[in-house]
């Protein structure tokens, strides 16, 4: 402390050493006055020694500036002249005034433009300090009417960055609109679900976070901050309407299944049956039962088990799909007397095969998505509710989308196969409602997998449930349904001659000889 002398009036502390070119400095070495506290001299008190530090860095850094050789300022010396605040804004104006002491005379700034005076040159150039906003706020404004440069290394408020109030005031830290904007982030990172601000509404404004302590699934309330209610539970209830429509829906689509299924029984040997794949029918419709079946796991609290969903969705559905593909290549071998094609696709004509290796396919991508990234319900927890959802991390996402690629992929093929055999004749018509089928499907898919991917929500798995409901009734209602109408109200035409009959006039129309 050996530059440092104190005013014997209030033990102060000021610091001075002359030179060419002055540098004036404000630290609070002291935090606080005793001007509230009793009555009489003002003086200083609660040293603070990081700030003494600070001072002393000032001063050795002028020292060596001055004292290096070669020189760094040829032929001029730099000098300081330090005072303490003590944490006091009179104080902090009565130093700054001492800076501008025998410079140019605030008063003169009120003179007229029009009246010529120039003002001295202020032998201070520059003032480092101070430390708090308010000072730093009050001191600016005296320093501004000689236009002497401030530089703090503290003050963070967000009034000082206004030019046209504070011209020469600069700082070396960010102020408090970035600092609030860091708190926002920080509170962002470490997902903290309960934080008040506090801010002053002096000059000022400085913002102190606290960060109210409330338990794991509770938080405190914009009403009442003192007090920690229990977070909302939140996920598709069994009550909420769209709930009771997806239930509705799959529970009608479940019995008129059952009613086909066994319609399709009672016909199991009449030709209409053989025509829309024989036994592989019954195997369609299981799967049909199980797509159904599915949609009721996306409603109502995850679980381990309700989890499974899309996963088996993707199993029932390519057993689905690869069922109708098998009795497409049927359609077209028996009805395609085109050599070349029909060469190329005999090749193919092995259903067993078919079915076994497209959804083989399938049932290996859904249970390595179920051995490496088990499907399990996850918590979200938000600032007022507990998002109950299963987990769809970016590694799930991935098997997500190649189910549904893979489901697409073979639901083109169906298409294009389906497309192709329009033509041919086929009495019970099974290309031509395949083909409005798999459109379907394929537009659901790819309306809905850009919603399911960027969604959130509890409403997320009724979009999933619908996809699913929607893909099923597609094919229900456009392959087996009306296969189903003609087994009970035009018998007439389920069976053998009335589709040779069929057959014989669409090739007389085109008038190619038929063999009979």
């Amino acid at each position: 402390m050996s530059v440092f002398h104190s005013s014997f009036e209030n033990n102060d502390l000021h610091a001075y050493l002359p030179g060419d070119i002055m540098i004036g400095g404000l630290f609070p070495i002291h935090l606080q006055t005793n001007r509230t506290i009793s009555p009489g001299p003002v003086s200083c008190e609660k040293f603070n020694i990081q700030m003494f530090l600070c001072s002393q860095v000032m001063i050795y850094t002028i020292q060596e500036i001055n004292q290096r050789t070669p020189r760094l300022l040829p032929n001029l010396t730099l000098g300081y002249n330090i005072y303490d605040t003590c944490g006091d804004v009179s104080l902090a104006i009565r130093a700054a005034l001492q800076l501008l002491k025998n410079q140019s005379d605030p008063q003169r700034c009120l003179i007229p433009a029009s009246i010529n005076s120039s003002l001295p040159e202020p032998e201070t150039k520059v003032v480092i300090g101070e430390r708090f906003s308010e000072m730093s706020i009050a001191v600016a404004r005296i320093l501004a009417l000689s236009s002497v440069t401030q530089i703090s290394y503290a003050s963070t408020s967000e009034q000082l960055s206004i030019k046209y109030k504070f011209p020469t005031f600069l700082r070396t830290v960010s102020s408090d609109k970035h600092q609030t904007k860091a708190i926002y982030e920080l509170v962002k990172n470490f997902s903290w679900q309960s934080v008040a601000i506090v801010g002053s509404t002096d000059e000022y404004g400085k913002y102190d976070a606290f960060c109210k302590s409330c338990e794991k699934y509770q938080y405190s309330p914009k009403a009442n901050r003192s007090t920690c209610v229990t977070k909302i539970e939140e996920f598709l209830e069994w009550s909420d309407p769209f709930s009771i429509i997806l239930t509705t829906v799959a529970g009608f689509a479940i019995i008129v299944t059952v009613v086909i299924a066994t319609i399709i029984g009672i016909n199991c040997g009449t030709p209409i049956v053989k025509a829309i794949g024989g036994c592989f029918c019954f195997l369609e419709v299981a799967s049909l039962l199980l797509g159904f079946s599915i949609t009721f796991t996306f409603i109502g609290r995850p679980t381990e088990n309700s989890c499974l969903g899309i996963p088996l969705f993707g199993i029932s559905f390519s057993l689905c799909i690869s069922c109708i593909l098998a009795n497409l290549i049927q359609i077209l071998v028996g009805f395609s007397f085109d050599p070349r094609v029909g060469s190329k696709i005999k090749r193919l004509n092995h259903p067993v095969a078919v079915v076994i290796i497209i959804s083989g396919v399938q049932i290996g991508i859904s249970l390595a998505w179920l051995i490496v990234l088990p499907r399990s319900p996850v918590e979200e927890l938000k600032t007022t509710t507990i998002l109950y959802q299963c987990d769809m991390s970016e590694p799930s996402k991935k098997f997500f989308a190649a189910t549904v690629v893979y489901n697409s992929f073979w639901g083109l093929v169906c298409f294009i196969f389906a497309f192709k055999g329009r033509q041919l004749p086929d009495i019970y018509k099974n290309a031509s409602l395949i083909t409005v089928s798999m459109v379907l499907f394929l537009i659901i898919w790819i309306v809905f997998l850009p919603i399911f991917l960027t969604l959130k929500g509890k409403y997320k798995p009724a979009i999933s449930s619908a996809a699913i409901l929607i893909s099923c009734l597609s094919i229900l209602g456009c392959h087996l349904a009306p296969k189903c109408y003609i087994m009970l109200f035009r018998k007439e035409i389920n069976n053998q001659n009335a589709i040779s009959e069929y057959i014989r006039k669409h090739y007389e129309r085109k008038n190619l000889p038929v063999i009979s």
